[in-house]
């Protein structure tokens, strides 16, 4: 097992050399075969990976954990004789599986252009362009000077009156 970088697990056994991720796209595109790939070496790099890293990242650990489990299920399926009343194909488990790296990939584009913004403070980023509905409010007054002047008039003496309370004498 190779690791370039933290966040890049190389994965290097009999058949194959090179990321964990691509490893998994060929097998769902069965351009490689799973029956000549051995888990336990697959695995034992795994924890090695993880072991190595000296903080870890749960999230990049869990994505890796997850990859690593479908091809030991592919795998599994693939050795296993086939079974009639199986809820799951191996076909429609691949294909699961490509809808969850979509949304991996996606995850990871879209965590990107977050990174990539202004940060206004430690995890708080700019508001994005509001959507939806927009309230305008142009408020117009129709008043004279002489009613504005009043109006005034009448606020300065509330605020100033003073209210005298006198007792009643024994």
């Amino acid at each position: 097992m190779q690791s370039t970088t933290k966040s890049t697990l190389k994965i290097d056994i009999d058949n194959y050399s090179g990321p964990l991720e691509v490893l998994l796209e060929l097998a769902k595109a069965q351009k490689v075969d799973l029956a000549n790939i051995s888990i336990t070496q697959l695995a034992d790099q795994f924890i090695e990976f993880i072991n190595s890293a000296k903080k870890i990242n749960l999230e990049l650990a869990s994505e890796y954990l997850l990859m690593a489990t479908w091809l030991a299920y592919l795998k599994s399926k693939l050795l296993l004789p086939e079974d009639d009343e199986d809820d799951f194909k191996a076909s429609e488990v691949a294909e699961k599986l490509k809808l969850q790296l979509k949304k991996l990939e996606l995850i990871r584009l879209l965590s990107d252009q977050l990174l990539k913004k202004k940060r206004l403070g430690v995890n708080v980023y700019m508001r994005g362009m509001p959507g939806g509905i927009r309230t305008s409010r142009n408020s117009k007054y129709a008043v004279s000077l002489y009613e504005l002047l009043k109006s005034y008039s009448n606020h300065i003496m509330r605020r100033n009156f003073l209210s005298i309370n006198i007792s009643k004498l024994p």
